[in-house]
């Protein structure tokens, strides 16, 4: 049985809030909440810790099972449709990730490569990953993830010559509800960590590895938007597509190393690879929870290059991806709050009945 400890599951939630909702989401908070978008990721937290104190209640009634098994055992059918939910859900993700990090790839870096050949290098990495299983993953996560933490956190010092703290005031001068039409942009995006105790059991997953996993990663986020505000102001980085990369473009170390937003690009990268194999990982237990007689390993090739595929049908460009997050909040309330209170409810050990004495 493939294994892994508790501070590689807090790497890969960490990850898995923080990785793709720095590039996709910061803009549109920022419009949407000017000087105050830095309050909507602790807003949205408070929700999300809800809900993860609800999961990690109902794994702990299964000690032995995730919550994938837990439903499929419990529940034959209703147990299979909701376990098959949670996996289109999950698909939903990989595919908007892996069409998110194709656009940013080809606006950014590759201008004159082909979308698809994009697509195929990255799912050309994904892919192995996957097959190796989950410690392997989690070892992927130990080095890239812990590296991008660093680096966000090492941002104060490159940027000190270019804050201007004035621009973060006056505070709520929008109102409370333009910081909360922020959060609700900014939910779905933390609360798709809600998946882990679907594919890790209470022996790893528990509520506070989990609550600081999903408090580290929307502290990062805080560091950047804040950065985006004093740095480049609300108005100019409402109006970037992707304005944490604009953010790495003002750091100049020097005079010899005025591009060292490649070398934090290259990393950003390698732990996205870790998001997107994961969702590939969930995706591929979740089939493997209903249909036990299918190997994990060789699901992982046609679920990606299926995803592949899908996030080419359903988006026709990068702006489709990015008006997505409109309308994405009210589909990840199905999936990450009424889920988790259902189940809360109704997934329940059976009562032991007392063994009647024989005459």
């Amino acid at each position: 049985m493939e294994q892994i400890s508790r501070r590689q599951m807090f790497l890969i939630g960490a990850g898995y809030t923080f990785d793709a909702t720095l590039i996709s989401l910061p803009a549109q908070i920022i419009g949407v909440a000017k000087q105050d978008a830095w309050m909507t990721y602790p807003l949205a937290s408070l929700l999300i810790l809800a809900m993860l104190w609800l999961l990690s209640k109902v794994s702990q009634r299964f000690p032995d099972q995730d919550l994938f098994e837990a439903l499929t055992h419990r529940y034959r059918l209703i147990g299979r449709l909701i376990v098959c939910s949670m996996i289109l859900f999950t698909f939903l993700i990989l595919q908007r990730d892996l069409r998110m990090f194709i656009d940013f790839s080809n606006i950014v870096l590759l201008q004159q490569t082909p979308l698809s050949v994009i697509g195929l290098l990255m799912i050309g990495v994904i892919i192995p990953i996957v097959a190796s299983g989950i410690e392997v993953l989690g070892r992927v996560a130990e080095i890239f993830f812990v590296m991008l933490a660093l680096v966000i956190l090492s941002l104060p010092l490159v940027l000190l010559k270019e804050l201007d703290l004035e621009s973060l005031l006056p505070i709520f001068d929008g109102g409370p509800g333009h910081v909360a039409k922020g959060a609700w942009l900014a939910f779905p995006y933390l609360g798709e960590m809600l998946i882990l105790p679907f594919v890790f059991k209470s022996k790893t997953f528990n509520f506070r590895t989990a609550a600081y996993a999903q408090l580290f990663g929307s502290f990062l986020l805080v560091i950047l938007i804040v950065y985006n505000i004093i740095v480049l102001g609300v108005h100019v980085s409402a109006r970037f597509m992707y304005p944490n990369h604009e953010l790495t473009r003002q750091i100049r170390l020097t005079d010899f190393l005025d591009r060292f937003d490649m070398i934090l690009v290259s990393i950003w990268a390698s732990a996205m690879f870790t998001k997107v194999a994961f969702s590939v990982f969930v995706i591929c237990r979740g089939i493997r929870r209903c249909l036990p007689t299918v190997s994990e390993k060789l699901l992982a090739s046609p679920v990606t290059v299926f995803a592949l595929v899908c996030s080419f049908w359903f988006f026709e460009n990068s702006l489709q991806v990015v008006n997505l997050n409109h309308t994405w909040p009210a589909l990840a309330l199905l999936f990450q709050v009424l889920f988790p209170v259902l189940l809360f409810f109704f997934l329940r050990p059976k009562k032991k009945t007392p063994a009647h004495e024989s005459p």
